[in-house]
């Protein structure tokens, strides 16, 4: 048999999951504050792992609600909506950045936990990272 802890957890999970916010979950009389949250998170690693996770899969449901929600607008609502989708694209990146991150990396840097490595590039990389120019190099024609 779970405890109230427990069952308040498993409920803020699956809220979580679902797209909710901490805030909203929270505002809820059955619910605790977020404080008490953050606090039981601090202490029990287990319980945080599981609020990230079920951020994560909550920032899935933010993106399909705010596509949702993009399909359907209207010439008067697209503007609200717009906003709305900006601040859950950034919200998502930051959650899922190997999937949503528009950053591109960069073939010589190579980040892992808390080490990192540089691989110096040779002048065959260098080609890769410039972006040619339209018409670069093209002789121009007399005017």
């Amino acid at each position: 048999m779970l405890s109230r802890r427990e069952m308040i957890i498993d409920v803020i999970c699956e809220e979580l999951a679902l797209g909710k916010t901490l805030s909203r979950i929270c505002s809820s009389k059955a619910m605790p504050d977020r404080r008490t949250i953050h606090r039981w998170a601090a202490k029990d690693s287990n319980l945080a792992d599981r609020i990230l996770t079920a951020r994560r899969l909550g920032a899935w449901s933010m993106f399909d609600e705010m596509t949702d929600r993009l399909m359907n607008a209207t010439p008067q609502t697209i503007q609200v909506e717009r906003e709305l989708a900006h601040h859950a694209r950034w919200s998502i990146s930051k959650l899922l950045p190997e999937v949503f991150s528009e950053q591109r990396r960069n073939p010589s840097l190579n980040v892992t936990g808390n080490n990192f490595t540089i691989r110096w590039m040779s002048t065959s990389d260098e080609g890769s990272l410039v972006e040619p120019r339209p018409n670069a190099g093209a002789p121009s024609e007399p005017s």
